[in-house]
């Protein structure tokens, strides 16, 4: 899109340069980033610079208009198949002080009796429009790059979450549902005389669940497989579910139902809505089990 208003901020250059001068023929060359210059629109001729332009004469009047931000005539001489002399006229495309092309036009000597004021003002209008496009084009790229480095940013953090969800699970769970196991087993057969010893042990047995679910919820908070398997709707309606079962209120509705969106957009969003719970359970002020709504 930037290339195309490039295109059609030339095209309106060189048409109202056609308008206020009796010019044959037009070019309008643009400064690269390596400082060199490309042409990016002609208007009538073609064979008056296509064959001259590339003579020292028009080249050091490219140069100078460049170098020097002013206007720089360079004589042609006879063209075949035109009557008279021929001259051209480098008029530098100014964006303070500084020259950001080069409108080149052509025509019958003498030129400087052309309306050069009206043609210098329009060439620095024309550089106004194309230099805020190349702006745009600069912070376009440059927002890009940045959703890019934001989505590497947002992948690698999910990845190392599946990594830690994974040693969890196979480290840490195991270890405490092992342990809860094997005290369900030991509470099976031990009996003691003494209420106090088997008081303890129940609650042995009760912190080992309670490490087991801890385990599993974090697990689960890491990275829900229930994202992965089936969206953002369903993933958000089982931690919904979940939080219900614990004792809140929980209005809830979606209109997304079983669509899938961009893995990398489902899961900022449903990080957006673990952050959201978790801010309501670090303030809630009403009783044990707040109220939460959530579309």
């Amino acid at each position: 899109m930037v290339r195309l208003e490039q295109q059609e901020i030339g095209a309106a250059l060189l048409a109202g340069a056609k308008r206020i001068a009796p010019l044959e023929a037009a070019a309008l060359a643009l400064r690269t980033s390596s400082g060199s210059l490309r042409v990016a629109r002609t208007t009538g001729r073609a064979d008056l610079f296509r064959a001259r332009r590339h003579g020292r004469a028009a080249r050091r009047a490219r140069r100078d208009a460049l170098d020097f931000a002013s206007a720089q005539f360079f004589t042609i001489g006879a063209v075949q198949n035109f009557e008279g002399e021929v001259e051209g006229c480098a008029l530098p495309l100014r964006v303070h002080d500084r020259a950001v092309g080069v409108l080149e036009v052509y025509g019958r000597a003498p030129l400087n009796a052309w309306p050069l004021d009206e043609l210098a003002i329009l060439a620095d209008q024309a550089a106004s429009a194309l230099e805020r496009a190349r702006l745009y084009e600069v912070l376009t790229e440059r927002e890009h790059r940045l959703e890019q480095l934001v989505r590497q940013l947002l992948h690698s953090q999910e990845e190392e979450r599946r990594r830690v969800a994974y040693e969890v699970h196979d480290g840490l769970a195991q270890l405490a549902a092992a342990t809860q196991q094997h005290l369900a087993a030991f509470a099976a057969r031990y009996r003691s005389p003494r209420r106090e010893r088997s008081d303890e042990l129940q609650l042995a047995l009760s912190l080992a669940a309670q490490t087991v679910q801890e385990a599993r919820r974090t697990i689960a908070g890491l990275r829900p497989t229930v994202l992965d398997d089936f969206g953002l709707a369903p993933a958000i309606r089982f931690e919904v579910q979940n939080l219900r079962a614990a004792g809140w209120q929980v209005d809830y509705t979606d209109t997304l139902g079983a669509t899938r969106i961009e893995a990398v957009l489902e899961t900022a969003l449903y990080r957006v809505f673990q952050e959201s719970i978790a801010n309501v359970r670090k303030h809630r002020r009403h009783g044990p089990y707040p109220r939460a709504s959530s579309r």
